[in-house]
């Protein structure tokens, strides 16, 4: 035991020498965060062209605008978009190693009744009320019953229930039995 305490010295002096060096080259550097990029991407979904080291300024009008740019309010309920991907990340992106984005398509939901309104969550996210035969985020609604909103999405029909259905019939058209 005796003759690992000088091998264990020696260890010990050798990480300290490692660790004053990494500190000293931190030092020398100075801060590693000042080379990100801190600027939003532009309003296009383009990732920045320059890099600056002053940020973007956003004027009073833009900031308090109460309409967005596409139409919709600004509090409206929905997916916020994805930032661009700046150049230098989409290698890795590209490369898969954190493993595929899931995709994940959202159906039309049901969400409540409100009288003669159905409310809705669109598959863009947005919720809302939505009389019969008005149409909202490519939903459009064909009939209301007590629980249950008869809609057309992508071309087809389709019942939306509260409650699994309970309490009232099914508002699709029903087929005639063919047998004689």
């Amino acid at each position: 035991m005796s003759r690992l305490i000088p091998a264990l010295r020696l260890l010990c002096l050798g990480l300290l020498a490692v660790i004053a060096a990494q500190t000293a080259g931190l030092v020398r550097e100075g801060d590693p965060l000042l080379v990100v990029e801190t600027e939003p991407p532009a309003a296009s979904g383009e990732p920045p062209t320059t890099a600056s080291s002053e940020p973007a300024a956003t004027s009073v009008k833009e900031a308090s605008s109460p309409v967005a740019k596409d139409g919709a309010a600004p509090n409206a309920p929905g997916p916020a978009p994805q930032p661009a991907l700046p150049d230098r990340f989409k290698a890795i992106d590209a490369s898969g190693i954190f493993g595929s984005v899931p995709v994940q398509k959202i159906v039309p939901t049901l969400i409540g009744m409100a009288g003669k309104y159905a409310i809705l969550q669109t598959p863009d996210g947005a919720v809302g009320l939505v009389a019969e035969g008005g149409e909202q985020g490519g939903v459009k609604v064909l009939k209301i019953d007590i629980n249950r909103a008869l809609i057309e999405f992508e071309g087809k029909q389709q019942e939306l229930t509260l409650f699994s259905g309970l309490g009232s019939s099914s508002l699709l058209p029903q087929e005639k039995d063919k047998n004689p």
